[in-house]
């Protein structure tokens, strides 16, 4: 983006040229945004003559400066009216049409007609004009946070500010005119014919216009032409050169609609119509759809809001009557038609930096300053039309103390202060506790994207007062030990499924992939669900890492008759309104062709949690997946609450992906890393020596081993271990097992006589066959 300084300084009371302008440059650069490069421009203006058509032939085209008291034929142009004033250029002795190029503009192109009157054509003219110019190179990427910056008086306001010098006050920029408030429609009245309504105010947030019924058509003024030039706008005429102007100038896209082209008489703002058209001002013809925003006539589209004015209601030499609009439209949305339409334009670039939305309406004032500044006759209605309400200035809070504190050095009341009232904020100290802090308005051209937190004020102080005048001072780090037992249980847990499991560890996406759910005909419970996901197939967050684990065996077992896996990730549930995120650790062990062994599963998991030293308890299973096999499961508690599942993979729900078998298992993560090993005591090993006895038993199939072991447990504290030696089964028992204990007995305080261990032997008989056992 170019920037003039002449320009800039035309809203400051100051002179550029009593400036050093590169090193203004220079404390631009540090405190504001980067300057890319500054240009000197130097216009020899004594070149140029101002010269009235008094003859157009087919070929040529006669002009008279009284300035030289001259007449001057030169090539014929197609543009030229006669009796309007045209720029010339003296090229050696010859005169030229002067170009957009004799102005020191970037681009090509003759200079429109100029509006001149009778004491300014015979030379005064050439007072209007800048002289020497300086022209800033922005990087528009260091100001896309900064709607305000996307202006002259933006950057003026900066420039004050770094310089300690005043701004322009608004009445001179400014026109007085009266504004008729309504919320999101208004009706015709005596001098504005013209109804108006925010159907989508979400995306046209305000809208306001103003209707000039009386107004002839004018040349463009030299001075406006300059500047425009400058920063490589073509100049057009004095109504279009306006609205241009006022966008450069404060930052508010204007479009003037020629009055009598809209029969309806009706303005309406909505979202488009599926592939409605509209005939746009540079002639392509667009289609558009129901996520752009149109400016209407209330049956077709005449404006493609934010980004381009339409062909129908263009103005040009004819129009008599205006309507002129200044709106706000929402910044996604702007940009996203402008990309869609390949219609990158100054007013789309401002608007979606997300402009103050009270902008719209001084954006008219303003254009109505310059007609009365060139003394234009106009009839214009007594009102402004203003829809939507305005935004009311952010207030932010901070505390003197929280200023020094965040930026490491002094500050003076009065610093802070006086910066924040140079860039038109307002300020009020207020004191409390023996401390001061400041209550600040900011103002809407600078809440809308920049300025919302009390961290933004600091970062607005700290640049004025100078980044580079921060003491350096390194921040100091203190080193604190901390446990790494989380991370070493966590290597602990891979290394033991790598090695002793012999399983490879797999990473997949945290959300599930519909398409394979849809495979599985399996729907999952409490899911998070992203509002804006990457993908439709990838919208839903995991509740359980088991179907990617089925979902890698099924790409896998192609070329595998053997597959072990396992993952260690994240997976979300929703629990009432709370969305809880959980570590897990899921594993599948598969085979093509033979039966999975659950028992085998089951030690491998009993090794790691000895590992661990977690005391998990294996029960019936309680849940309700889809793959578990409802009698060959089992749920793992620890400290009486479920920490997950092991079971063999049902047969009916694996043929529907894979042909074979597997056991699966989900375990929480978080238990794994968190469990707290159980206290130890030290026991003093006995003197004395301890005795044991086997016991062989029949048993009901539903009675469990812990159940034997408790029992025999229970008979006696000097009963120190209980384990399982043997059991086994057979067809012909069809409701009971065989189970081998061995009882183990030691007294602290003798050696254990025969007699004694029968009386041990006895009672522990009766208490089994109380559990309905039969002794072998």
């Amino acid at each position: 983006m170019k920037l003039s300084i002449a320009w800039i300084f035309s809203h400051i009371d100051a002179d550029y040229t009593q400036y050093d302008i590169m090193q203004l440059a220079q404390k631009f650069n540090i405190t504001t945004a980067e300057i890319e490069h500054v240009e000197k421009l130097e216009c020899d203006i004594d070149k140029f003559t101002l010269a009235q058509v008094s003859q157009i032939n087919s070929d040529l085209i006669v002009l008279h400066s009284r300035e030289l008291n001259q007449s001057i034929e030169l090539p014929y142009r197609d543009d030229c009216i006669s009796d309007y004033f045209y720029m010339l250029v003296k090229d050696n002795n010859d005169w030229q049409w002067a170009r957009m190029r004799d102005w020191k503009s970037g681009k090509d192109g003759l200079l429109p007609a100029f509006s001149c009157t009778d004491p300014q054509c015979v030379g005064s003219w050439k007072k209007m004009l800048d002289g020497d110019d300086y022209i800033f190179n922005i990087d528009n990427k260091s100001i896309t946070h900064r709607p305000d910056l996307w202006s002259h008086r933006g950057f003026a306001r900066e420039i004050a500010a770094i310089l300690d010098i005043s701004l322009c006050d608004e009445q001179t920029i400014y026109a007085a005119h009266q504004i008729a408030v309504h919320e999101r429609r208004s009706g015709q009245t005596t001098g504005n014919p013209f109804s108006f309504e925010l159907q989508d105010s979400e995306y046209c947030k305000r809208f306001a216009a103003l209707y000039i019924p009386n107004i002839g058509h004018y040349a463009s003024w030299i001075w406006m032409a300059q500047r425009l030039c400058k920063i490589d706008i073509k100049p057009i005429d004095a109504l279009v050169d306006a609205t241009n102007y006022v966008m450069l100038d404060i930052g508010q896209p204007l479009h003037a609609f020629d009055a009598e082209k809209i029969k309806t008489h009706y303005i309406v703002s909505r979202l488009a119509h599926e592939s409605e058209t509209l005939p746009l001002l540079d002639g392509q013809i667009i289609e558009l759809t129901d996520q752009d925003i149109v400016i209407t006539d209330g049956k077709r589209p005449i404006s493609l809001g934010g980004v381009m004015g339409g062909n129908d209601t263009a103005i040009n030499h004819e129009t008599r009557s205006i309507l002129v609009e200044a709106a706000n439209f929402d910044a996604a949305t702007v940009r996203r038609t402008a990309q869609r339409f390949k219609l990158r334009t100054d007013a789309s670039s401002r608007f979606e930096k997300s402009l103050d939305p009270n902008l719209n309406v001084l954006g008219l004032l303003r254009f109505l300053k310059i007609l009365e500044q060139h003394n234009i006759p106009l009839i214009a209605a007594s009102e402004i039309v203003s829809l939507g309400k305005a935004v009311e200035p952010y207030i932010i809070e901070i505390s003197h103390a929280k200023l020094e504190q965040f930026l490491g050095v002094s500050l003076s009341q009065d610093f802070v202060q006086k910066t924040l009232i140079a860039l038109e904020f307002t300020v009020k100290i207020v004191e409390s506790k023996n401390q001061y802090k400041y209550c600040i308005t900011v103002p809407t051209f600078r809440s809308t994207k920049d300025v919302r937190l009390a961290e933004d004020i600091i970062e607005e102080i700290g640049r004025f007062y100078g980044f580079g005048n921060i003491p350096k001072k390194l921040p100091k780090l203190e080193l604190k030990p901390h446990s790494l037992r989380h991370v070493m249980r966590l290597r602990k847990v891979k290394e033991f499924m790598a090695e002793s499991l012999q399983a490879r560890e797999v990473r997949n996406y945290a959300f599930y992939d519909e398409a394979f759910l849809q495979e599985l005909q399996w729907e999952p419970e409490d899911v998070v669900t992203v509002i804006n996901p990457v993908s439709h197939n990838w919208k839903r967050l995991v509740t359980s890492l088991v179907p990617h684990l089925l979902r890698a065996v099924i790409q896998s077992g192609t070329h595998n008759e053997q597959i072990r896996f396992f993952e260690w990730s994240r997976i979300w549930k929703r629990e009432d309104t709370k969305i809880i995120e959980r570590k897990s650790l899921a594993g599948i062990i598969y085979d093509k062709k033979a039966l999975v062994d659950f028992y085998w599963a089951k030690d491998q998991l009993e090794r790691l949690f000895d590992l661990l030293d977690i005391l998990v308890t294996w029960t019936k299973y309680d849940g309700t997946q889809a793959w578990y096999h409802p009698y060959k499961t089992a749920t793992l508690y620890y400290k009486n609450g479920a920490i997950g599942y092991v079971g063999l993979v049902n047969t009916s729900f694996m043929h529907t992906i894979l042909e074979g078998h597997a056991c699966i298992f989900e375990i929480s993560g978080d238990v794994l890393l968190t469990a707290k090993r159980e206290q130890k005591e030290f026991k003093p090993l006995s003197k004395y020596q301890d005795a044991w006895f086997d016991v062989s038993m029949f048993v009901p199939l539903e009675v469990t081993v812990i159940q034997i072991t408790n029992t025999i447990k229970n008979v006696n504290d000097r009963i120190v271990s209980v384990d399982l030696i043997d059991f086994f089964e057979k067809v012909e028992w069809v409701d009971k097992r065989s189970v081998t204990m061995r009882i183990i007995i030691q007294d602290p305080d003798k050696t254990l006589v025969k007699k004694e261990i029968d009386t041990f032997y006895t009672k522990v008989i009766q208490a089994l066959e109380k559990c309905e056992a039969v002794i072998r």
